[in-house]
């Protein structure tokens, strides 16, 4: 079986969970490496969950940096500690005929896609920890959804004691029609055969998230991290008979183990 994303939460927490590349405030960054297992769900708007390996790094250039996040590259090309910017590759992976759920099996299969785009983050500090605003665009470079979506997130970290630090990640997410028939509508052939009624996804936003991360320093270069994330999708995709017969609320958990260098 194959899931269609990473959360936001691979991409700022692990190396960042979004998509959204971040790097502390620092003059001198560190480089990591990430790997653990996380469970989240089978598809986008799945009832069902499944475990996935969890690798993700950031390795700098300076301020520069490039991260392995998940299923997603990306490159700062600003060499600045506040302002991050620069391109996105992300393999989306599609929905295989193999999942659980017979209806949506009967749906047919979606094919991966490979989504290019940019993004941009601004950090700041704020009280005891450090606040980053970011945003970012993918488009399908292929032929799989041929459309786009763009993600808004806001950030906070801050370190509790020396050892133990904490992040809050709220994001929202929008789609446009043709990401949006994909992956949320039923054509009159697919309600035929699948006997869910046929729906014409339009464009909107797509979810809204909420992400809790802990760290746990446990040597100079070893930390172990958890998270939780939560999405709850919105109008066009709530509303989806795929959504109805599956869950809009969707929950991830992982943990993983990273070595700073």
């Amino acid at each position: 079986m194959k899931i269609s994303h990473f959360p936001l939460f691979v991409l700022v927490g692990f190396a960042g969970f979004a998509s959204v590349a971040q790097a502390e405030v620092s003059p001198t960054p560190q480089n990591s490496l990430t790997i653990g297992a996380m469970s989240m769900p089978e598809f986008e708007g799945s009832k069902d969950s499944e475990t996935w390996p969890l690798v993700a790094g950031t390795y700098h250039f300076d301020q520069r940096f490039i991260a392995l996040e998940g299923t997603a590259i990306r490159a700062n090309l600003v060499n600045s500690a506040q302002w991050h910017a620069g391109p996105v590759v992300n393999y989306r992976f599609g929905r295989d005929k193999d999942v659980k759920d017979t209806a949506i099996r009967a749906l047919g299969s979606i094919k991966d896609a490979i989504e290019t785009g940019a993004f941009a983050s601004y950090i700041q500090p704020l009280g005891e920890g450090q606040i980053t605003l970011s945003g970012e665009v993918l488009t399908d470079s292929g032929n799989a959804h041929k459309g786009w979506t763009g993600l808004a997130a806001v950030r906070y970290s801050r370190a509790i004691t020396p050892d133990f630090g904490v992040t809050l990640v709220g994001s929202a997410s929008y789609m446009d029609k043709k990401y949006a028939r994909t992956y949320f509508g039923v054509t009159p052939s697919q309600a035929l055969a699948s006997a869910l009624p046929a729906y014409q996804a339009k464009s909107g936003a797509k979810d809204v998230g909420l992400d809790v991360m802990g760290s746990y320093k446990v040597s100079e270069h070893y930390a172990v991290t958890g998270f939780v994330g939560y999405r709850r999708l919105l109008s066009e995709a709530a509303d989806s008979p795929i959504v109805k017969r599956g869950d809009k609320d969707q929950v991830s958990v992982g943990i993983g183990v990273t070595r700073s260098f």
